[in-house]
């Protein structure tokens, strides 16, 4: 590039400038909001590069006010929030110092968030910073592995109740617990993919739309761990109440939650795969499968005669039957998935030129 003169211009008060040439622009592929450096040569030469690395920038800072807080699980909805939105510091400050009772829900909500750390902390003042990449994992990989601390939930029930084991039934609740670490990590992850459009590239999403989905995928899957605590409860209070079922009733119960957790994998690999002809055919099962559920209950009622244990079963049942209605919406949500992109069965039109038929024109035709 030869050496061109640039005109000094003003802009505001004080400020000067002057306009790049723009085969140098060009060349460096410069754009809008990128970040250039200037760098003072010798005699008085200024020279101007284009930044290779994203421009660093000191991350916000999220200020909670803690005296302002009254309710006592106010604080530890506060810390999810700000860092399922995803600020990088919490900064939590006191003029009359931390309670004993706040210090134990700071710590609490700290094992349910991965990446979250004190790194500082004084009487008046604690400071929280995420270390987590909100990029990593990808969304596919961490709802694969939420499903798959859920189907390890149900399925060490199912083996309790099977060889009558009540201390399996402990790994359940500290699955759950694990559960909700990935819970909020993927909400973060999906909060900052909102904003943050290298972040949505990085977690394979290929349209916002997928944002929506798996929002509502989570959100399914928690509600998932809740039914699966809630049979476990239920289990332990039919081997700790001490009546055995019988073989045809066991086997029947046992039968439907194999069910259920072969059906949630298959919905889930529908899903993760725009499979729409598995997932549709994992609806119309389900719903077939739902009458036959409400046939079981009634038999089991007659077939249980101890009251607690019957009490305790019908809920299993219940339990089981609403995860597979929670599972069937996800089946739902794979299918609109695939309908973003052309395929087997769809075809998207990008746009039809004016001396062509429509498609709608064409099938009208076709239908003469």
């Amino acid at each position: 590039m030869k050496p061109q003169m640039r005109r000094v211009v003003k802009l505001g008060r004080s400020t000067l400038a002057v306009t790049l040439p723009k085969e140098w622009v060009e060349a460096v592929k410069l754009k809008k909001g990128d970040y250039v450096l200037a760098e003072e040569g010798e005699e008085n030469v200024l020279k101007i590069s284009k930044l290779k690395e994203k421009f660093y920038t000191a991350p916000k800072v999220c200020v909670i006010n803690v005296d302002s807080i009254r309710s006592k699980t106010l604080l530890n909805r506060l810390i999810i929030g700000a860092y399922n939105v995803g600020h990088e510091l919490i900064w939590l400050q006191s003029r009359r110092g931390f309670t004993p009772d706040q210090m134990v829900e700071v710590n609490k909500v700290l094992q349910k968030l991965v990446g979250l750390h004190i790194v500082e902390q004084t009487e008046n003042i604690i400071l929280l910073q995420s270390l987590a990449d909100p990029s990593k994992p990808s969304l596919d990989n961490s709802i694969r592995r939420l499903h798959l601390l859920t189907y390890s939930m149900l399925d060490n029930i199912l083996q309790a109740l099977s060889k009558w084991d009540k201390d399996l039934l402990e790994n359940v609740m500290f699955t759950g617990s694990e559960c909700d670490k990935i819970y909020w990590l993927i909400i973060r992850q999906l909060l900052t993919a909102i904003t943050d459009k290298s972040v949505s590239e990085s977690l394979g999403v290929r349209s916002y739309l997928w944002l929506v989905g798996n929002r509502a995928v989570v959100r399914i899957l928690k509600t998932l761990i809740r039914h699966n605590e809630s049979i476990c409860k239920w289990v332990m209070k039919i081997i700790e109440h001490g009546f055995r079922l019988d073989k045809e009733t066991l086997s029947k119960v046992m039968d439907l939650g194999r069910y259920v957790l072969q059906t949630q994998t298959d919905t889930i690999e529908a899903l993760l795969v725009r499979d729409i002809e598995k997932a549709n055919s994992i609806i119309d099962q389900i719903i077939e499968k739902a009458d036959e559920i409400d046939e079981m209950v009634i038999n089991v009622t007659s077939a249980v005669a101890d009251e607690i244990a019957r009490i305790a079963l019908v809920n299993v049942i219940a339990e089981l039957k609403c995860i597979l209605l929670d599972v069937k919406a996800i089946a739902e949500i794979a299918i609109n998935r695939g309908t973003e992109e052309s395929g087997s069965y769809i075809t998207i039109e990008r746009g039809v030129r004016s001396e062509e038929s429509t498609p709608r024109e064409f099938i009208s035709r076709e239908g003469r």
